[in-house]
């Protein structure tokens, strides 16, 4: 398997079992003869903390530029974007300091604790975060990286307070590490991280067909362009696939194609003339204007609009009053007509809301219109039985950057989830993170549970799933603005959660967005859980041999 899957990575390994070589016994462990044991201080030009810049002054935050990461976005891999900026006066004025790309981080406190980033751009962090700034001519970056990672379980071990486990600038400068030769840091660092480049471009991946589901979201659930065929029915969105992207507020309310009925229809052209014509299909007839099979004048003429049509129960019917339109006084009948807005023109009807004009027969409800909503709970600590099973635990940290939580550093056992068995969420559950990082969005994979800071609904029917996690996912500057309340940690309860106006589009539009986009859905869950999930175990399976030296490039 490791073959197979170097063969699509950049670096080719040769490794070897460290048999031949002498090993030496170390404060640290058995590493190979030729390696040394260094402090991290010795191999940094600076280890800083960084600072919060004060949030009760807003001009701190609003339209900054740099960059400032949390803990919560150290996610053991390089960061080239956060959630957060700030101005230069925030960090003139705070403990925030600028260090460059290439640094090195690692969060102090709490539930993050030794979790990891590689700052892949000149940045900023808060004062939960440790930041080693390296003396490359001694270290590589991700030797150091990987080393930290492979030595995390030490490094919580370090950790020390009663409420919460907390790392220190002094103890991280302290932590000794095995060092080789910068050449053979290096080639190790090359393995490992030819594996995490192949992860990383999955994710990227990932990323674009999200993208792709959103970009159909926002054209369906925003600029309210659904197809308007679903209006007439589904067999006939897909009879004429070509049609598709007809949406409803442009094109809504034409009417149907139906036996013996046939209508006239008025097209305003890019040359501000009228085109006239007849047929048994609007919508059709237009795109074939549009695509230039329609009629010579509309092929030197694009059409704009369908700005009235009328419908006859005969050809016949229809003919004569197409040919009155085209004659002098039908042609001043339709200027004048459209001059005081009495056309029929082409768009569905909206009407009014509490979100705003809608589509008509779609409605304004509540996030819990959508299913039950669900906040987690952590089991008593006390019970170590209730953890290390096969349940997963979610908690904040294991919602960064994912669409599906395919595993979470925590989790229970069966009698940690019966002991709350009202908190267990079926898979497809949509998970929304309500306490300081308010926002994130992601879906169940299997039957899980999640801790207090994650409120999650179950949904009544399936279909729901695409649009929810997009709906959500959309709504996170309005989700931290409930969540604000003046304090200075964002907390979202559930019932204010649960009470948040949403969007109800009807069953059609639902039902197809859902046939359009779980098929992306598929992809990124393949992706995730089997290519990724396997990459990962390699790496993982590989990281402390080399970084002991027990296994030598």
């Amino acid at each position: 398997m490791l073959v197979k899957l170097m063969k699509n990575t950049n670096y080719k390994p040769s490794l070897r079992r460290d048999e031949n070589r002498g090993r030496q016994e170390t404060e640290i462990g058995e590493i190979p003869q030729d390696w040394d044991i260094k402090s991290i201080a010795s191999l940094t030009k600076t280890i800083v903390s960084g600072g919060t810049p004060s949030r009760r002054i807003k001009a701190y935050y609003k339209d900054g530029y740099i960059p400032w990461i949390k803990t919560q976005e150290l996610s053991d891999n390089y960061i080239y974007d956060t959630e957060e900026k700030i101005t230069d006066d925030a960090v003139k004025n705070s403990s925030a300091r600028l260090v460059p790309k290439g640094t090195i981080s690692i969060a102090m406190y709490g539930a993050t604790v030794g979790k990891l980033g590689i700052l892949g751009l000149d940045a900023t962090t808060n004062q939960a975060c440790c930041n080693m700034v390296l003396d490359e001519s001694e270290i590589s970056n991700l030797f150091l990286f990987y080393s930290l990672l492979s030595r995390r379980p030490d490094l919580i071990n370090m950790a020390s307070g009663a409420a919460q486990q907390n790392l220190n600038v002094g103890l991280i400068r302290n932590f000794k590490i095995a060092l080789p030769e910068i050449v053979e840091q290096q080639q190790i660092a090359s393995i490992l991280s030819s594996l995490d480049d192949k992860i990383e471009l999955n994710r990227r991946m990932n990323k674009t067909l999200e993208e792709m589901g959103k970009t159909l979201f926002k054209r369906w659930f925003v600029d309210f362009e659904f197809p308007c065929l679903l209006a007439y029915s589904e067999r006939t969105l897909a009879s004429y696939p070509e049609l598709a992207s007809y949406g409803y507020k442009s094109f809504g309310g034409l009417p149907a194609p139906e036996p013996n009925k046939y209508f006239v229809y008025v097209l305003e052209l890019e040359n501000g003339h009228h085109y006239i014509g007849m047929t048994d299909f609007i919508l059709k007839r237009y795109h074939e204007h549009l695509t230039g099979s329609g009629a010579k004048y509309t092929l030197q003429h694009k059409p704009i609009k369908i700005v009235h049509w009328e419908t006859f129960a005969n050809k016949q019917e229809a003919a004569a009053r197409e040919q009155w339109l085209k004659t002098g006084f039908g042609r001043k009948w339709l200027d004048r007509e459209q001059k005081v807005g009495r056309l029929r023109q082409a768009g569905g009807e909206m009407v009014e809301s509490e979100l705003g004009l809608i589509p008509k027969g779609w409605e304004v409800g509540q996030i819990n219109d959508f299913g039950v909503v669900v906040c987690g709970k952590t089991p008593p600590k006390s019970k170590s039985g209730y953890f290390g099973g096969n349940i997963p635990f979610i908690k904040i940290p294991d919602m960064h950057g994912k669409m599906f939580v395919t595993s979470s550093e925590d989790t229970l056992s069966n009698d940690g989830s019966a002991y709350q068995k009202n908190k267990l969420l079926p898979k497809d559950s949509i998970c929304v993170s309500c306490i300081a990082t308010v926002g994130l969005v992601c879906i169940t994979l299997k039957e899980s549970q999640t801790n207090q800071q994650i409120n999650s609904i179950v949904l009544k029917e399936n279909y729901y799933r695409e649009y929810l996690y997009f709906s959500l996912s959309a709504m996170t500057k309005q989700l931290q603005d409930y969540a604000s309340g003046g304090s200075a940690t964002l907390n979202l309860n559930t019932g204010s959660f649960s009470n948040i106006s949403i969007l109800i589009p009807n069953s059609k539009p639902l039902g197809q967005f859902n046939e359009s986009v779980s098929k992306l859905f598929e992809q990124i869950l393949i992706i995730n859980t089997i290519e990724n999930e396997n990459l990962s175990n390699i790496r993982d399976s590989l990281l402390p041999k080399l970084i002991s030296g027990k296994l030598r490039v």
